[in-house]
């Protein structure tokens, strides 16, 4: 199944969304403490950052629709791979609290490695296996961040 879609139409989509997304935090941001300029509040730097990216996306979607339309080649949409990586996006924000942190990025990188590589399915396993220890220590130790250990263990 494949939806296409114009590419100049997406980029339009694309920057009206995020234009939304920009005024969205602005709003959000502008109900937080401030704070002063010797101690910024929590409301600043997200501030910041929606009032950044919303002068980008103006930017590009002036250079959009000031520019020519040229001859687009129709983008398809709704791969079967992106899905699966949605999906799979969806499932660690749902499984990472209840199974921990190991198990549910193990799983997400096997689905990945399926997806997206020429691996078979036991060197895809293996290689999610490390990669998740790897990630583990690196935000563990290395960097000492408390990852979810899940209910399981």
């Amino acid at each position: 199944m494949s939806f296409e879609i114009a590419n100049r139409h997406g980029q339009l989509g694309v920057g009206f969304a995020l234009l939304a997304l920009g005024l969205y935090g602005i709003v959000e941001a502008s109900t937080m403490p401030m704070g002063s300029v010797a101690l910024p509040g929590p409301g600043v730097f997200p501030l910041a950052l929606s009032i950044l990216l919303c002068i980008a996306t103006v930017g590009v979607l002036a250079e959009l629709l000031l520019q020519a339309p040229a001859r687009d080649e129709p983008v398809g949409l709704l791969h079967g791979p992106v899905l699966l990586a949605f999906a799979a996006l969806c499932a660690v924000a749902l499984l990472l609290e209840r199974i921990g942190f190991l198990l549910t990025m193990t799983l997400f990188l096997f689905v990945l490695y399926q997806a997206f590589s020429t691996l078979g399915w036991l060197r895809a396993a293996a290689a999610a296996v490390v990669s998740a220890l790897v990630l583990h220590a690196f935000f563990a130790y290395a960097i000492g961040v408390p990852l979810p250990r899940g209910d399981l263990f």
